[in-house]
């Protein structure tokens, strides 16, 4: 994907379970068909099943993979702005549960 017209950056950590949610709720949302987006998903160094769960979902969003092996947010919110194309960023925590 060259251009995308948003990205949304997530950032994690060590919390799989709340990703899990996350992804969940951000499946469900309503995004016209001829919009283009990705989603970018930093792991900053876990040791749980967080990269199982980004598997999980990667057939069904359009999701950029990375890991960040220096630990700490500020590294993990840089790495996902650096490999973001969409025109707009849009940030959020992976304990947020979007609207649908």
């Amino acid at each position: 994907m060259n251009e995308a017209e948003f990205s949304i950056l997530v950032c994690t950590s060590n919390r799989c379970k709340q990703l899990d949610r996350l992804l969940a709720s951000i499946k469900e949302l309503r995004i016209p068909k001829d919009c283009t987006w990705e989603l970018v998903i930093v792991d900053n160094a876990s040791c749980d099943d967080t990269q199982e769960v980004i598997k999980a979902y990667q057939n069904v969003l359009p999701i950029k993979s990375f890991i960040e092996p220096r630990r700490g947010v500020s590294h993990a919110r840089n790495a996902s702005r650096r490999e973001a194309r969409g025109r707009w960023l849009f940030s959020t925590d992976e304990d947020v549960t979007l609207p649908t």
